[in-house]
C-alpha cells in the first residue's frame, strides 16, 4: 500500500486511475518509486511506503534513479566544496 501526502491524494487518485484503466499498475508504482528516489527519499522509506518485501528488489530496479540521485549529491558537496567566483558588479 502506498503511503501519499493527503494533499496529494486526489491528483495520485486520478493519475492511478488513467494508469488502473489502461491497465498499467506497475506503471504507476514505477513512476511512484522514480520520483520518490530522485528527490532523495531512501531506500528503507521507499520500501515501508511501496510494501516491497525486500529492499533489494527497489535497488535493482530502480538503480539507475538511485544513480543519478548518487550523481546530484556529488554535484551538491562539489557546489559546498568549490569556491565560488566573485562576479564582477561594474
Amino acid at each position: 500500500m502506498l503511503i501519499i501526502p493527503d494533499h496529494l491524494q486526489h491528483d495520485i487518485d486520478q493519475v492511478a486511475d488513467i494508469l488502473k484503466a489502461a491497465g498499467c499498475r506497475e506503471c504507476y508504482i514505477h513512476t511512484f518509486s522514480s520520483i520518490q528516489l530522485a528527490a532523495g527519499v531512501d531506500i528503507r522509506t521507499l520500501q515501508a511506503r511501496t510494501g516491497h518485501a525486500q529492499a533489494s528488489t527497489l535497488v535493482n530496479t530502480y538503480s539507475h534513479t538511485i544513480k543519478t540521485a548518487a550523481e546530484a549529491a556529488s554535484d551538491v558537496l562539489d557546489d559546498m566544496l568549490t569556491p565560488k567566483k566573485k562576479e564582477d558588479t561594474a
